[in-house]
């Protein structure tokens, strides 16, 4: 695993691939269904090859692609997340 040391933390992208078991905790207890699940997986996919990304190519351009993305990743998988609750 290839970590990043930073002024006072280290960042692996081992570390960053553990939010997808997480992520899919609710289909595996059964609060969400199969959409929820697929919509998981393809989001924690991406996570996982931004951040290697950023760890291979330490650049402002790479940061900033997964700076981006994890804005946006929580509220997509809360939203997915609900409409499944509600609809499925």
């Amino acid at each position: 695993t290839r970590c990043l040391s930073d002024w006072s933390s280290d960042v692996c992208s081992s570390d960053l691939a553990g939010l997808w078991p997480v992520s899919l905790m609710p289909t595996l207890v059964g609060l969400a269904g199969l959409p929820y699940g697929v919509l998981a997986t393809v989001l924690g996919l991406g996570f996982i090859v931004l951040s290697a990304l950023f760890a291979i190519e330490r650049s402002q351009q790479t940061a900033r692609r997964l700076f981006l993305y994890s804005i946006v990743y929580l509220p997509v998988l809360w939203g997915a997340l609900c409409l499944d609750r509600l609809w499925l």
